[in-house]
C-alpha cells in the first residue's frame, strides 16, 4: 500500500454509500480493536456451546446434562489466549470469469455485485466461511486463491457476518453516533462486505502495515 493511501487512511478515512447516504469510515483504534477481540471471544464461546447443545440428542439425558455442565464451566474460564487460529483466504488474484460470476450470483443472490473486485470480495468471504473450497475455485477459474493463518478475532471481523457488522459499526460510530450496530446490520449484505474490507485496509494502513 503506497504512501498516498496511508495518508488518506490517517486523514480522511474512506467512505461507503448506503441507500444514497455516505458514511465515513475511520481506522479502528487500539482500544476498539481490543473491544472487538473480546466480542470475538464471546462469539466463539457461544458458537462452541451451541455446537454441543445441538448435538446433545446423541447422548442419554444424564450424560448430556453432565457434559453440558462441564462444558459451560470450561468455556467460562476461556480468555483471548484460548481463541483458536483460523485459516483465511484472499481471492483478489482470482480472474472473474463467467463461471465465477455464475457461482457467486447463484450462491449470493442478495449481493448483486457489478464490479470484479466485489466478486472477489464475496468469493473471499465464501472461502473463509467454507461455502466454497479451494479446489472448486481453481476448477472454476484455473487459479488457486492465496491463504494464510490469522488470529480468530482477525478472521471474525472479516469473515463472519456478525463480526463484519461490529467492525464497520466501530469504524463509523464517532462520525455517525446516531447509528447503532443494529442499524448497520440492516445494510445490504454487499455493502457490509465492501465496508468491512475498506475498514480493514485503512486500519492496516494507519498502523503502518500496508
Amino acid at each position: 500500500m503506497g504512501t498516498d493511501r496511508e495518508a488518506r487512511a490517517l486523514a480522511a478515512g474512506d467512505v461507503v454509500e448506503v441507500d444514497g447516504k455516505e458514511f465515513t469510515l475511520r481506522p479502528i483504534r487500539i482500544q476498539r480493536l481490543c473491544d472487538l477481540e473480546r466480542a470475538a471471544l464471546r462469539y466463539h464461546k457461544r458458537q462452541v456451546l451451541e455446537t454441543y447443545r445441538d448435538n446433545l440428542d446423541l447422548l442419554e439425558e444424564k450424560q448430556a446434562n453432565g457434559l453440558m455442565e462441564r462444558k459451560l464451566e470450561e468455556v467460562s474460564t476461556w480468555g483471548v489466549a484460548e481463541l483458536p487460529k483460523r485459516t483465511v483466504y484472499d481471492a483478489t488474484n482470482i480472474p472473474v470469469n463467467d463461471k465465477i460470476k455464475e457461482w457467486v450470483n447463484e450462491n449470493y443472490p442478495e449481493m448483486k455485485p457489478t464490479k470484479d473486485f466485489v466478486y472477489q470480495m464475496i468469493l473471499t468471504l465464501a472461502l473463509d466461511t467454507n461455502k466454497i473450497t479451494v479446489k472448486k475455485v481453481k476448477s472454476l477459474s484455473g487459479v488457486s486463491p492465496r491463504q494464510g493463518t490469522v488470529r480468530y478475532d482477525q478472521w471474525w471481523v472479516t469473515a463472519s457476518y456478525d463480526g463484519m457488522v461490529a467492525f464497520v459499526h466501530s469504524s463509523i460510530k464517532d462520525e455517525h453516533p446516531e447509528m447503532t450496530i443494529e442499524d448497520v446490520g440492516k445494510w445490504a449484505p454487499d455493502k457490509i462486505v465492501i465496508a468491512s474490507k475498506k475498514v480493514e485496509q485503512i486500519t492496516s494502513a494507519s498502523m503502518g502495515n500496508g
